[in-house]
């Protein structure tokens, strides 16, 4: 379950509004599992009601839509309780208002899997992302949606960045190992059953300082699949 609630709160005769939101959890990533202490929720709002998504790079995709705010709030699975404010003044002027829960883990050279979370109040790497089920609006001061939020939404490829060529593919039991050209950066894999649809990702892996190509995994789709590399140079 996901609540959401617009509050009105006065300041020394300045009115500000408040939206307070919170997951029941447990929240999930595309390939099932729980998110990872830490991890983001994004506090977006549209003009024409479309938030046409992320970049891997953490950016909008269309240019009109704006991130609001962004977190690392997860713990245990879930949204704990939260409250962001907003000027009134500017809270008037927006369209429709959306929360996000964010993929954005990144695997260390060790194997741990961690969420890469914020640099400087931005995120910077997005892998996939999931729209929280519920409505946010300042006629609709609180709402309700049944249902765990799912990251089960592939970021695009940033603009003009420079995507790694598939040198080779092969299957290794349930994985398919990709050796791929190397390039700065991080990079994940993206799969699906056609190539019209990419419904899986997996966690980032940072590029190696050394070597022509890197070796990337990701889970088996059925006896046919497609797979997509994506890469971000942060």
């Amino acid at each position: 379950m996901f609540s959401v609630s617009l509050l009105c709160l006065y300041a020394d005769s300045v009115e500000d509004s408040a939206i307070v939101f919170s997951t029941v959890g447990p929240d999930k990533y595309a390939d099932g599992s729980t998110v990872l202490d830490g991890e983001l929720y994004a506090l977006v709002w549209t003009n024409d009601g479309v938030f046409e998504g992320f970049s891997a790079d953490g950016k909008a995709l269309d240019e009109k839509d704006k991130i609001l705010i962004v977190a690392p709030l997860a713990k245990d699975g879930r949204c704990p309780k939260v409250m962001f404010q907003i000027s009134r003044a500017a809270a008037v002027n927006y369209g429709k208002f959306e929360v996000f829960v964010m993929d954005t883990r990144v695997v260390a050279a060790s194997g741990v899997v961690t969420p890469r979370g914020v640099e400087n109040g931005e995120v910077k790497l997005v892998n996939g992302y999931g729209r929280v089920p519920a409505k946010i609006s300042f006629s609709n001061l609180s709402s309700k949606a049944e249902g765990a939020a799912v990251a089960n939404l592939n970021s695009a490829a940033p603009r003009d960045t420079r995507q790694p060529r598939v040198k080779a593919m092969r299957i290794e039991g349930d994985e398919v190992v990709l050796t791929i050209e190397n390039l700065p950066g991080y990079m994940r894999v993206q799969s699906g059953r056609d190539a019209s649809t990419a419904d899986s990702t997996g966690a980032a892996l940072e590029a190696p300082a050394s070597g022509d190509t890197v070796t990337i995994k990701a889970p088996k789709v059925g006896d046919s699949g497609f797979y997509r590399v994506i890469r971000t140079d942060k």
